[in-house]
C-alpha cells in the first residue's frame, strides 16, 4: 500500500512539474508575443510622430522582449523615447547597450544627447569628449558639447566650436546654437546677423 502510494505520489508530482514547466515556457512566449505586439503599436504612433503617444507601447515593449529586438532597434526606440519626454526610460535602455558593447557609437552618442536634454551636462560633456578623444571630427559630439557648454552658461567655449562647426558647412542646429550664445554674452549685433543666416533644414 505505501509502495503504491509513493508511486502515485511521485507521478503527481511528475505531472505537476511538468504541467507548471510548460505553463512557463507559454507565459513566456505569450509574453515575447506582447511585447512584439507592443513595438508594433508604438510604431505605429512614431510613423505618425506622436513619440508621446509610442512611449509607453516601447516603455513595455523593451519590459516583455527587449532581446528580441536588435541594438539598431533599440536605439531607435530610445531616440523615440526621448523625442517623447521619457529621458529616463531612454538613458536606462542606451546604459544598458552600452554595458555590453562599450564602443558602440550610436547609442554614446545618443546618452550624450539625452544626459545634456536632462540637465545632466558634466556627464553629457564628459561623453562627447571620450567619443571625440576616438573620433576628433565627429560632428554630432562636437554640437552635442557645444550645446552642452551654452546650456551651462560657458558660451565663450560653446561659441568657439559652434564657429567650428560652420566653417565647414552650413548647420542649422549650430547656426542657431551660436545665435543663442552670441545673444546670452551680450553680442546682439552678432546675434542679429546669424539668425538672419539660420535656414531649416
Amino acid at each position: 500500500m505505501t509502495y503504491r502510494f509513493t508511486r502515485t505520489l511521485a507521478a503527481i508530482s511528475f505531472v505537476l512539474v511538468f504541467t507548471l514547466a510548460g505553463i512557463s515556457c507559454f507565459a513566456a512566449e505569450n509574453s515575447i508575443d506582447a511585447g512584439i505586439l507592443q513595438k508594433k503599436e508604438g510604431d505605429s504612433y512614431a510613423a505618425k510622430d506622436d513619440y508621446r503617444g509610442a512611449a509607453g507601447h516601447y516603455i513595455q515593449a523593451l519590459s516583455l522582449a527587449r532581446d528580441q529586438f536588435t541594438i539598431e532597434e533599440r536605439i531607435q526606440i530610445c531616440k523615440y523615447l526621448s523625442w517623447g519626454g521619457e529621458l529616463d526610460a531612454a538613458q536606462k535602455e542606451l546604459r544598458l547597450i552600452i554595458a555590453k558593447d562599450r564602443k558602440n557609437l550610436p547609442a554614446r552618442l545618443h546618452l550624450a544627447r539625452v544626459l545634456s536634454w536632462s540637465g545632466q551636462l558634466k556627464e553629457a560633456t564628459k561623453i562627447s569628449d571620450s567619443i571625440l578623444n576616438e573620433f576628433p571630427d565627429n560632428r554630432d559630439a562636437r554640437l552635442i558639447k557645444a550645446n552642452s557648454l551654452r546650456w551651462g552658461g560657458q558660451n565663450k567655449e560653446a561659441i568657439q566650436i559652434y564657429n567650428e562647426l560652420l566653417g565647414g558647412e552650413e548647420d542649422f542646429d549650430a547656426r542657431l546654437g551660436l545665435t543663442y550664445s552670441l545673444l546670452q554674452s551680450g553680442d546682439i549685433k552678432g546675434a542679429k546677423e546669424n539668425v538672419e543666416l539660420v535656414k531649416p533644414q
